[in-house]
């Protein structure tokens, strides 16, 4: 019994020791706020801090000016501090509340002085910062951060420039947004605003500079340039590196890890695996400690001899254990070096991210072409917009209503009427990282408004909407799917859709459709002898044409 008491009472220590420091600073009263700005406005001066780190339970921020006294409470950062009066500089201090007392009062902020000329702050959130703009083909992607303190933001908007004025506004809920229909070879800013629900925020500081252009990510690379992942890794003609799509904690020999998530393929996982290995070592050595600590403590608080033998025990298995761990380390590297340096390279391959997704990935099919129809059609021309204007007046063509996981937004209809009117249309909320807007290609729309002249009563059903694979054409607004009942079995109008598509420029292999069953219980593309496409299972009931 007094066995077991001991070893609870040390455990508690231990626990104690552990997490203790996170325990006191849950139960304490709150630090000083840090981070004390402050902007003047006309009679009005918006304060931003942040919470000192670590702290929790906060229900209420005292803000204080000086002169005057001022007292005004918040709950959350920023805070719009009016009735100032013009003409008189001001600091201001911030204190925090929870529910085990109030704070210090923090630093005072910078003065500022309320003119009657400066414009009116609004309530809303401070500008964004670290705003990072990352170039690939015919779009960039815009990396930021809401600024210190900065809570209940609900939207971003990004204005690109293009160096003579602000563009179209873009707007999305992360703190990632790929902006499109860029021009490549055209320089650009980009500047970020944020909105709550008080009001809308003043936008940050323009991005550094960036040149549009086709962005390739290489694995394994050669002796060239490649393009950038979305945080920022370039390998900049640098042999065997490549660009993961995130950064891992690989620690290289200078104890560094690269936050951009730059690789060297012959030494780089071999690092992060002999890191493991060492951590592994460490947690080892840590265990063995609190072992002796309980071993310890065990051995001076009983009298029983059987009790002491087993708290020496304890503690010779703790040390037995770091021992012979240390020692296999030692004799492994005394034999071979390269028995616990390990080395693992990844073999080369290159994706160019201007390519068109494929739906699928087996290249070895044999298509039977000699089944296609080489037919000549009369393609329109024209911009994307004129072409979706020409698509809207055509009776021919039925684009469909919201359906399946398409939202208002990402409907057919919708993505038309976007187009038609200048702006990019959306994606479906289903596409994996999320719904964001893309351009529809012109190519696309002219092969769409060839087949609406040569067949009729056309029922489009996704453009851009839908749920596909990662990559696929539709989500680049390459690709449209002409569905509906009359599809099912009849393979005659399914052929003569994909004929007509395949002469408008569409791609063979992003060529399917129905096949009179046969790709039923298929969710791989078999070959279809009787048109000279592919079929699966979920192409038996649509045609899918894409460039």
């Amino acid at each position: 019994m007094i066995k077991k008491r001991i070893i609870f009472l040390a455990s508690l220590l231990i626990s104690g020791f552990l997490v203790g420091p996170n325990y006191v600073l849950a139960a304490a009263t709150p630090k000083a706020p840090v981070n004390i700005s402050a902007i003047a406005g006309n009679k009005e001066a918006k304060v931003s801090f942040s919470p000192a780190p670590g702290d929790s339970g906060i229900y209420q921020y005292t803000i204080v000016s000086n002169p005057g006294n001022i007292q005004k409470s918040t709950t959350q950062p920023p805070f719009l501090f009016e009735g100032l009066t013009n003409g008189t500089s001001y600091t201001f201090t911030v204190r925090a509340f929870n529910f085990n007392g109030v704070g210090p009062f923090s630093a005072e902020s910078s003065p500022v002085t309320p003119t009657d000329t400066a414009g009116a702050l609004g309530a809303g959130p401070d500008a964004p910062v670290g705003v990072i703009a990352i170039p690939g083909d015919n779009q960039a992607t815009v990396n930021f951060s809401p600024a210190n303190g900065n809570t209940g933001i609900y939207q971003y908007e990004v204005v690109p420039n293009d160096g003579v004025a602000d563009l179209k506004a873009l707007s999305n809920t992360a703190t990632s947004i790929t902006v499109p229909n860029l021009v490549n070879g055209k320089t650009y800013t980009f500047k970020v605003r944020a909105y709550n629900l008080s009001g809308v925020g003043p936008f940050s500081a323009p991005s550094a500079p960036i040149t549009i252009n086709p962005a390739t990510v290489v694995v394994g690379g050669s002796n060239k340039g490649y393009g950038p992942n979305a945080y920022g890794c370039s390998t900049d003609g640098e042999n065997n590196t490549y660009c993961m799509l995130a950064p891992l904690p690989i620690v290289d020999k200078q104890g560094n890890i690269d936050p951009t998530g730059k690789l060297n393929v012959s030494t780089g996982v071999g690092d992060y695996i002999k890191g493991i290995i060492k951590l592994i070592m460490g947690l080892i050595g840590v265990f063995a400690v609190l072992m002796v600590v309980v071993g310890g403590i065990e051995y001076m608080s009983t009298i029983q001899v059987g009790e002491k033998e087993g708290a020496k025990n304890r503690i010779i298995n703790a040390l037995g254990g770091v021992v012979l761990a240390l020692a296999s380390y030692l004799i492994l590297n005394t034999i071979n070096p390269n028995l616990v340096n390990i080395t693992v390279s990844a073999p080369q391959a290159v994706l160019e991210l201007g390519e068109e997704g494929l739906e699928s990935d087996d290249s070895t099919l044999v298509v039977p072409s000699d089944t296609q129809s080489n037919i000549s059609v009369a393609v329109p021309s024209g911009s994307a917009q004129d072409l979706a204007k020409q698509i809207l007046q055509n009776s021919n063509i039925t684009l469909s209503p919201p359906w399946g996981s398409q939202d208002s937004k990402s409907s057919v209809r919708q993505n038309i009427t976007d187009t038609a009117n200048g702006a990019p249309a959306w994606t479906s909320p289903s596409r994996q990282g999320g719904q964001i807007q893309a351009s529809l290609d012109s190519r696309m729309l002219a092969g769409l408004l060839a087949v609406a002249n040569n067949v009729p009563s056309l029922n489009v059903t996704e453009i851009l909407g839908g749920q596909h694979t990662t990559g696929s054409a539709h989500y680049k607004g390459l690709a449209f799917d002409i569905g509906g009942a009359s599809f099912s079995y009849d393979v005659a109008t399914a052929k003569k859709i994909m004929d007509i598509c395949k002469a408008a420029g569409a791609k063979p292999r992003q060529i399917f459709g129905p096949c009179n069953g046969v790709g039923s219980g298929h969710s791989e593309f078999v070959a279809c002898s009787a048109t000279g496409y592919r079929t699966n299972s979920q192409h038996e009931n649509h045609v899918h044409c894409g460039w």
